[in-house]
């Protein structure tokens, strides 16, 4: 079975949360009014994929993102996105897919799910088991070890269904993914943060100390999490939310809570990342502090805020060198706040 370690899934909550370049494209290839995945949205992805690895990374992220949702069409034709990503894109977007275990499990959910009232359910269902059965096919003996859970996730679907689970499913034999060994291999983002870290300390040690004594109460992996939660549940609540006829939505107290809690829990990790502090988890608040700016922007552009509202000044990650910070840190998330959950998504 794919499964998930605790930071693992704080990851993934900050990929679904933070929208990328191509979700738009992603959505518009996925409308569930259609019949197959729209076929210019798909080229697109796949040749901005192939032309860069982060492209890749997002394009990736942006089909994690649209799995999720509720409706057993969009999962379909995402999952027929993805196959057609998997058949024409590089060795960049096979790394990605194989790193990107949330998705991995998500198809494995939708490829194991029991009940399928509806013929939307029944598509999906197909659709996922024969990727799944393609993708132990056609990774199997791949130079790269890190392709190798594409392959084990088909015996996952059989211990849960049964050794029958991929009957009447005919694989794809004549597709081959022949690895490029003259082409770039793909870097991962926190590989490439890591990597980057030495010399933007010995940046920050040269324009001086960026936090000078001052005391931090660390936040723990449960803490960060609850960031992400908080995120996440507003961004819902954002989604359901009445828009008003000039298109924007009216600040309510919980929206407002809500930006309080997420502005101080920013303060509280702007001051962890722009210290010389050894941070084991620098990637997790990196990501953490994305969702944070992209949900803050968010209600800057789209919630009507009144002046009283908007005083307290937004934190970003920017931080000057020359700041004071005092030892005051976000408290706890408060239970009532994150327990607020909306209605279904609105579709577009």
């Amino acid at each position: 079975m794919v499964v998930l370690s605790f930071l693992e899934n704080v990851r993934d909550a900050a990929t679904r949360l933070i929208p990328t370049p191509y979700t738009d494209i992603v959505e518009e290839a996925t409308q569930p009014q259609l019949f197959q995945p729209q076929y210019g949205a798909v080229s697109i992805l796949c040749s901005s994929a192939n032309s860069d690895n982060d492209a890749a990374a997002d394009v990736v992220r942006a089909v994690r993102r649209r799995i999720t949702d509720s409706d057993a069409k969009v999962q379909f034709l995402t999952i027929l996105v993805l196959d057609a990503l998997v058949k024409n894109c590089d060795a960049a977007v096979h790394l990605e897919l194989a790193s990107q275990k949330g998705l991995l499990r998500d198809l494995q959910n939708v490829a194991t799910r029991t009940s399928c009232v509806t013929e939307k359910e029944r598509m999906a269902k197909k659709a996922a088991l024969t990727l799944i059965l393609n993708l132990s096919i056609w990774f199997t003996g791949h130079p790269d070890g890190r392709l190798y859970i594409l392959t084990t996730i088909s015996d996952d679907v059989r211990h849960v269904i049964g050794p029958s689970a991929f009957e009447g499913i005919h694989p794809d034999t004549n597709t081959q993914i022949i690895p490029a060994a003259n082409r770039l291999q793909h870097r991962s983002r926190p590989e490439a943060r890591r990597q980057a870290k030495p010399a933007r300390q010995r940046q920050q040690r040269q324009e001086g100390p960026i936090v000078d004594a001052v005391g931090i109460n660390y936040p723990k992996e449960e803490e960060l999490a609850a960031m992400l939660d908080c995120c996440m549940t507003l961004a819902e609540y954002l989604n359901n939310a009445k828009v008003q006829p000039d298109g924007s939505i009216e600040a309510d107290d919980v929206i407002c809570g809500f930006r309080k809690k997420i502005l101080e829990d920013q303060k509280l990790v702007a001051v962890l990342l722009s210290s010389d502090l050894k941070l084991d988890n620098r990637d997790i608040l990196l990501d953490v502090s994305g969702g944070q700016t992209a949900l803050l922007r968010r209600l800057e552009t789209d919630v009507k805020l009144s002046s009283d509202q908007t005083s307290a000044p937004s934190r970003t990650t920017d931080v000057t060198a020359t700041e004071t910070y005092f030892s005051q840190v976000a408290t706890p998330t408060p239970r009532l706040l994150l327990e607020v959950k909306g209605p279904e998504r609105r579709r577009r």
